[in-house]
């Protein structure tokens, strides 16, 4: 496990070495710090010389983030005297509201304002900072030269990691928690090399299942990008892929086979409550709703959930995997549906007296018949 000291005003966390090895903790960002409540240095100055990457190869170096360490030094100081903070880019100044990729409509907007005479400003702000916020960089330079220095380790620590900060990420990505860590996440563990795929059509595919998460309160895509890192670490860490092998035995070779479940796993992840509305499937049974309807009173959302995934996934600009052999996409696919559909809450207790009655069969087979046996069995 980690370790991290508390630190400045707001008690944000401090990247500290692991003991015994070269990673470092990433730092715990939390709804809300800004850049005045984080220690000095602790993301641009701090970064260790070596990550630690899965499967004890070299990770991000220094010589990686050179460029955004070099930029975010610069602006080091413009940093701590802005009056906010805002998604991704840690600046709520109006004139760094602009989306990404227009570089040019921040310095309009601040314009517009100095010719009218009026400049919107946080409650925080004071008459020097909001003088000071005039001369900032525009929101995309802004982004790119702080973002990178926090979000890259919170993903880091999430590919080898149990917990994850979805909320953070949330705010570290603009609101797009789940394309990015989904195409992170695809490209780290080796899938889209393995499987030949589009990067950019995967891409878009993600970021056309994120906009199909509605704003709820719960099933939202900071929900599935939960759900998609803790599905990784069963299956990954957890072991889960490899015991669950035998679902693609018509899969030849042993490292595909588990690859292919593992995408399957995942992607079900990514996409178990696209197009959510946040309404029960007994309500929409009661309501007679048209899905209802479309799926007979069963599993409402969920068959609406993958059905509906399936869809993005045959237009062809989101078509990533077109390069998969036909009989191992009728395998994935058929794995995704069984797993979205098994999210049903109503078929909670049957799927876990089975999975209660698995673990006993396995745990009994198992079991050693003799205290010789059991240390053969403990032996490294």
């Amino acid at each position: 496990s980690s370790c991290s000291s508390r630190g400045g005003r707001g008690g944000a966390s401090v990247p500290r070495p692991v003991s015994g090895g070269g990673s470092f903790a990433a730092p715990r960002l939390r709804v809300g710090d800004s850049p005045r409540q984080m220690p000095r240095g602790s993301q641009a100055t701090q970064l260790p010389m070596t990550r630690s990457a899965p499967g004890g190869k070299a990770g991000v170096s220094v010589a990686d983030v050179k460029p955004e360490m070099e930029a975010a030094a610069g602006v080091e100081k413009s940093i701590a005297e802005c009056p906010g903070t805002m998604n991704g880019c840690l600046c709520r100044c109006a004139c760094h509201r602009q989306p990404a990729g227009d570089a040019s409509a921040g310095q309009g907007q601040g314009a517009a304002e100095a010719r009218s005479g009026k400049r919107s400003r946080s409650p925080m702000a004071t008459p020097s900072s909001a003088s000071a916020s005039a001369s900032q960089p525009a929101g995309p330079a802004w982004n790119f030269r702080v973002r990178p220095l926090t979000l890259r380790p919170l993903m880091e620590e999430a590919l080898v990691s149990w917990e994850m900060d979805a909320l953070a990420l949330c705010e570290l990505t603009d609101s797009r928690p789940l394309s990015t860590f989904a195409s992170y996440l695809f490209e780290r563990v080796g899938l889209v090399e393995r499987f030949s795929m589009d990067k950019v059509r995967m891409t878009r595919f993600f970021e056309e299942i994120e906009r199909g998460y509605k704003d709820n309160p719960y099933h939202n895509r900071t929900h599935a990008a939960s759900v998609l890192h803790i599905m990784h670490v069963l299956l990954s860490m957890g072991g889960v892929a490899a015991s669950c092998a035998a679902a693609g035995a018509d899969v030849a070779d042993e490292e595909r086979r588990v690859a292919l479940v593992q995408m399957a796993g995942l992607l079900a992840a990514a996409v178990h409550d696209f197009e959510h509305e946040g309404l029960s499937n007994d309500f929409l049974v009661k309501t007679v709703s048209p899905k209802a309807l479309r799926y007979n009173d069963c599993s409402v959302n969920e068959n609406h959930h993958v059905e509906a995934a399936f869809e993005v996934l045959e237009r062809p600009d989101c078509n990533f995997l077109e390069a998969m052999d036909a009989s191992e996409f009728r395998l994935l696919r058929g794995l995704v549906v069984d797993m979205v559909l098994s999210t049903d809450m109503a078929d909670g207790n049957a799927y876990l007296k089975r999975f209660k009655e698995a673990i006993e069969v396995t745990a009994a087979s198992a079991a050693p018949s003799s205290p010789s046996t059991a240390s053969a069995a403990l032996a490294p």
